[in-house]
């Protein structure tokens, strides 16, 4: 009986809507739903009716309510995108849009199809994804955005652009002009946010927290031969944080400087409670977490001390592709996530204009994990002994064939053969790093770029591998791994840890 009566009232609203008399429309759906509170049509409905008033906050309000009494119930979650999308929430709308999408072909390659999902037009969809994420990458990656930043040198705008390709594919790098010279880089790039794997957290090891720049390692860590060689371990200068939490060290006064500004002015008066995410990431193994706790805090920065939406604030970082489809975290997870609520929490609770459960929750932990597991990049830094033989090859004469490492002789034709044979895991520090435009490559197994850490610091430089002819307008592509390995091999490997399947002319031949 209640279920016919508020279908009644709810076709009612329906016609008086079609006559764009929406008042009218509203009104009868106002009494559906007092007939039926689990009437999600009808707040569905109702949620139209608002926008198309462009009431956009009881829009919003209406679609959510529906999504809430049916999560699986699509157009619920195309009305909260749109209305999302008027207040500029774009990288919300885009997560509701691409519930839509992601269920659709799912249900697609399963041979399923839902009703939730019958009366949904795809096309709009895509179109709505397409649109909005060219909205996010015009913002993340304008011409402004760039020349301000300081994660990258100038030549980023002599050689490259970053452009939205489709839903699928999402952003990817192009050249906006011939490339002559092969010996070259075309970008080189410090990360929007980097950090030291946990597992350098110790006595043998000071590296730096911002540039993670190795300051000094332990003889221990070297080998018999490599331990006599006293250069090794002149210890640099180094500069400790000298506000509350007197841990973090860095290798200049500019890193310190830059790691106060961006972030650690807020985890700095809460470092006790930071010191147990560390030790908990140390015991696990981790590197996520602290990642993320960094993302947080200057996307917080931005907020409080920038005075930036939050919208603008998140924009670096949401501008990647990120998949939201497995929510569930897990307990390792979840217990990294209780520590970072802790202490932003201690951070957040003089400051009530900031919404906290809009900027710190799990979905966004999820997301920022995500973003991590799909687009970050390995850090390895020059290690201390190869940056000492580099800096001895830059001052060797032209005359000189060698060079002299305490009483090691070393043939600079044979300097190779010499890392090789002294490339011990334990001298070289390693990290993790987001980067806003080399993180943008997509991959091919055929690349015609490769990515280089040709200095002790997190900087990153990509150069023209010596294949192909690169041409203005074409994308560039990198290897996401090892493309020599067998065709089945390299498609599992894509698939496990990036989630697709690559289908570059190399793949398409299955070679």
């Amino acid at each position: 009986m209640t279920e016919t009566t508020a279908s009644s009232f709810r076709e009612i609203g329906n016609k008086f809507f079609k006559e764009k008399r929406l008042n009218l429309a509203i009104e009868n759906y106002n009494k559906a739903i007092e007939f039926d509170p689990s009437d999600y049509q009808s707040y569905t409905n109702r949620s139209l009716a608002y926008f198309q008033k462009k009431e956009y906050e009881n829009s919003l309000e209406d679609s959510k309510e529906a999504i809430k009494i049916n999560p699986q119930w699509d157009k619920a979650h195309y009305r909260y995108s749109m209305a999302l999308k008027q207040f500029n929430r774009l990288d919300e709308s885009l997560r509701s849009l691409y519930i839509i999408y992601n269920r659709f072909y799912n249900s697609t390659n399963n041979n399923t199809t839902t009703s939730n999902s019958i009366n949904i037009d795809i096309n709009l969809i895509t179109k709505e994804i397409d649109n909005i994420q060219k909205l996010l990458i015009s913002k993340g990656y304008s011409k402004e955005i760039i020349s301000q930043s300081e994660t990258f040198s100038n030549s980023i705008n002599n050689n490259v652009k970053v452009d939205y390709i489709n839903a699928n594919l999402g952003k990817s790098v192009f050249l906006i002009k011939d490339i002559t010279n092969y010996n070259q880089p075309l970008i080189s790039e410090n990360p929007l946010v980097s950090n030291l794997s946990s597992v350098y957290f110790d006595e043998n090891y000071k590296s730096c927290f911002h540039c993670l720049k190795s300051i000094f390692v332990n003889e221990s860590c070297y080998g018999e031969k490599m331990k006599k060689q006293k250069e090794l371990f002149i210890e640099k200068p180094s500069f400790t944080c000298d506000k509350n939490c007197k841990f973090e060290v860095y290798c200049s006064e500019n890193c310190k400087n830059e790691a106060w500004k961006q972030y650690h002015n807020l985890l700095c008066p809460n470092y006790d409670l930071v010191l147990k995410l560390y030790g908990f990431c140390r015991i696990k193994n981790q590197i996520f977490p602290l990642v993320i706790l960094k993302m947080l805090a200057i996307v917080l920065n931005d907020l409080k001390n920038n005075k930036k939406s939050l919208e603008d604030s998140l924009s670096p970082f949401t501008s990647f592709q990120y998949d939201l489809s497995d929510s569930i975290l897990s307990d390792d997870q979840l217990i990294a996530y209780a520590f970072i609520i802790d202490i932003f929490k201690s951070i957040l609770k003089e400051n009530d204009e900031i919404n906290f459960s809009q900027l710190i929750n799990k979905e966004r932990f999820n997301q920022f994990n995500s973003i991590l597991k799909l687009n970050s990049s390995d850090v390895q830094p020059l290690s201390i002994l190869e940056e000492l033989i580099d800096n001895k090859v830059s001052k060797a004469g032209i005359k000189e064939t060698s060079i002299k490492i305490g009483d090691e002789v070393i043939e600079i034709d044979s300097i190779g053969e010499f890392l090789e044979k002294n490339k011990l895991p334990t001298i070289s520090i390693k990290g993790v790093g987001l980067y806003r435009v080399i993180n943008s490559i997509n991959h091919s197994c055929e690349p015609n770029v490769f990515c280089s850490f040709s200095k002790n610091d997190h900087s990153m430089t990509i150069y023209p591998t010596t294949k192909t002819q690169l041409k203005k307008g074409q994308e560039i592509n990198i290897s996401y791994i090892n493309e020599d390995l067998p065709f089945n091999q390299r498609q599992k490997l894509l698939k496990e840890n990036y989630s697709f399947n690559c289908n570059c002319k190399k793949c398409k031949n299955k070679e």
